[in-house]
């Protein structure tokens, strides 16, 4: 019976670490993208140390190419980071791979 109880109680302890680890993620995610799950394009992105705003609005479906942007990195989704320099500077670019989104730096839309 005590076996039972030792048994019990590891499995509930080891269920309990897990969801908070999930848990954990899920709030690391939503803090870096404000999105609650990991996406290419995010809604925001961290980029040197500044933040873009990425939200799906005028921002998405941009026709204009790279224009020179290199790769700069990658989102937390998988998404490609592209900037003009790796300074940070007005936008940056992030693709996926059937778009490419526009995302200027926050404040300056």
């Amino acid at each position: 019976m005590l076996v039972r109880k030792r048994v019990l109680w590891v499995t509930v302890a080891l269920l309990a670490c897990a969801c908070l680890a999930f848990l954990v993620f899920l709030l690391v995610v939503h803090t870096r993208t404000q999105d609650w799950w990991p996406k290419a394009i995010p809604t925001q992105v961290q980029y040197a140390g500044h933040s873009y705003d990425c939200a799906p609005l005028p921002h998405w479906h941009y026709t204009g190419g790279l224009n020179g942007a290199k790769l700069r990195g990658h989102t937390i989704g998988g998404g490609e980071i592209f900037a003009p320099s790796a300074k940070p500077g007005d936008f940056i670019l992030v693709r996926d791979s059937s778009r490419l989104a526009y995302c200027p730096v926050q404040g300056m839309l």
